[in-house]
């Protein structure tokens, strides 16, 4: 027995359209030993459940679509604090290279850039 749409993968639902679309062409194909109106019966049986098929793998698709369209959101978000962290990190080795920043106060702030940099590349493996 099937299961219902809402329990089902997007396997499930592939394997089950490919059952649907194959008795449909078995049914196109067998002998006549049915009378007409029983063949349409079964015929409009097979369609109405591959059109729910397709239905719920279209649904299925458009969420999946906006599922990955908010990984790419994150992802972009991601990419644009990591290169701002890393415009950081070298703004500061420029300032410390001019003397402006002090050995201790450059120590500091490439130790927390950098961690920050780890951070977000780790948030982007994450994401992918």
């Amino acid at each position: 027995m099937a299961k219902t749409d809402t329990e089902a993968t997007i396997e499930e639902l592939l394997e089950q359209r490919t059952q649907y679309e194959q008795w449909l062409a078995k049914l196109d194909s067998s002998g006549d030993k049915a009378p007409p109106a029983v063949r349409e019966r079964v015929r409009g049986d097979y369609e109405t459940r591959l059109v729910k098929i397709m239905e719920e793998l279209r649904g299925r698709g458009a969420a999946i679509g906006e599922e990955l369209e908010r990984h790419h959101a994150s992802q972009a978000e991601l990419d644009r604090k990591r290169r701002a962290a890393e415009e950081a990190l070298a703004e500061a080795e420029v300032r410390h290279s001019v003397g402006e920043y002090t050995q201790d106060e450059w120590k500091q702030v490439s130790e927390q850039s950098r961690i920050e940099i780890e951070q977000l590349r780790s948030a982007e493996l994450v994401i992918v």
